[in-house]
């Protein structure tokens, strides 16, 4: 294996967990969090992928040759299936919490009750 294959490799595997981490931590915290949390969090998860991705990169590309084609087409489904589906299951939760909650994604809903609340302050 030639170092553009094992580049691209390393490119092409390196970004799955390290992508994983990042969307865990952030879709983990988004809607129960303050901004600032949630950006703490997106980074530790991104921190997390990358330092267990410097653990098992390198064997990975190096087996990636001598493993079979089949695995492979596995491991990069599964894969998108648990962004898929994660990044779906956290979508669905939002909204239930959402809507249980009062929330309305209108800005205009929200301006109006803030604006109400500002009033109701000055009074």
């Amino acid at each position: 294996m030639c170092k553009y294959e094992k580049l691209f490799l390393g490119i092409v595997l390196g970004a799955i967990i390290p992508l994983i981490g990042f969307l865990a931590g952030w879709w983990s915290t988004s809607q129960m969090a303050s901004n600032a949390w949630v950006f703490i969090a997106a980074l530790v998860g991104l921190i997390i992928g990358i330092i267990v991705d410097a653990l098992i990169l390198k064997k990975w590309v190096s087996k990636a040759f001598e493993m079979d084609l089949r695995l492979w087409m596995g491991i990069l489904f599964s894969m998108l299936f648990v962004c898929l589906a994660f990044s779906w299951v956290c979508q669905c939760l939002i909204w239930h919490w959402r809507f249980r909650r009062g929330w309305s994604s209108d800005e205009n809903l929200r301006i109006k009750r803030a604006q109400q609340l500002l009033k109701i302050e000055r009074h």
